[in-house]
């Protein structure tokens, strides 16, 4: 755990399966709180190479937001890792030496890479406004045309919450 700036501020990062973090600020001063509740991956089942449109599949992150003291809370950006491939450009899914080219969305029109704004990518930031869970949807695309051997295939993804 790193604290930046202010004592009201934090970076809490952890895996997609996380466990709690609270962080307090000062007194007087509006402090945010803010936790990993739950996610729901994103499982692309089968993947057919001569689909033209690629496989398009959706999860949820679920993070609680709680705020103290009376000013307003400061913005929560929740940034995700670039994963096995180590680059946001394309992230890849690998089963051992082979991998299929993949990617996370914040949008559905897979137009803006979620990561953590570094190689073109862009975090999700929120103004939290009062206590309880936000769901947030993230959008995966496999793309289109890949020779990808059968079986599994997998990647980690690291969450980042900065408040």
């Amino acid at each position: 755990m790193r604290k930046s700036g202010s004592p009201a501020r934090g970076l809490w990062r952890g895996a997609l399966l996380a466990a709690a973090l609270l962080i307090p600020g000062s007194r007087g001063e509006a402090a945010s709180s803010c936790y990993l509740v739950g996610v729901t991956g994103i499982s692309f089942g089968a993947y057919d190479p001569l689909e033209s449109r690629g496989v398009t599949q959706v999860g949820t992150l679920t993070i609680r937001c709680s705020q103290t003291g009376t000013a307003s809370a400061p913005p929560v950006s929740v940034e995700l890792s670039a994963g096995n491939s180590g680059s946001f450009g394309t992230r890849h899914l690998r089963k051992g030496n082979h991998a299929l080219r993949y990617n996370l969305y914040l949008d559905a029109a897979s137009t803006q890479v979620w990561g953590n704004g570094a190689g073109g990518s862009a975090r999700f930031t929120l103004l939290p406004s009062g206590n309880g869970d936000i769901p947030l949807t993230i959008y995966g695309r496999i793309l289109p045309g890949q020779n990808a051997e059968s079986g599994p295939y997998t990647d980690t993804i690291s969450v980042t919450l900065n408040f």
